[in-house]
């Protein structure tokens, strides 16, 4: 765990793909705190906010939600889906599993009509 002022420091100091963070979680109660990092984490998309569910009142069961593999979809203006299903370390296997896994879960949230 790192305060906002460690973070700030990691950020400014080196490049993102040095980040020893994937998410940055934060209790609702300190949002005041991580406000001076909204400026550099904003953009990357890493801010805490309650849409995206890292600034939150139950930090426990957003941190068991990430280890359990938990992420993000992400639309674009014309609704195209962003999404990881893998790294390059994933096998043929892993990736088709994730692909199955996001498809059916998009086309189960779809709207009728």
């Amino acid at each position: 765990m790192l305060t906002a002022a460690e973070v700030r420091q990691q950020v400014e100091k080196q490049k993102k793909s040095r980040w020893n963070f994937e998410k940055i979680l934060a209790h609702s109660s300190s949002e005041e705190a991580v406000k001076p990092l909204q400026k550099l984490l904003g953009p990357k998309g890493l801010y805490p906010t309650k849409k995206n569910g890292s600034l939150t009142e139950s930090i426990l069961q957003e941190i068991a939600k990430f280890q359990q593999g938990e992420t993000e979809l992400k639309t674009d203006k014309g609704g195209n889906i962003q999404a990881v299903i893998g790294s390059s370390n994933f096998s043929s296997e892993q990736l088709a599993e994730n692909y199955t896994t996001i498809y059916n879960k998009v086309t189960e949230l779809k709207p009728t009509g």
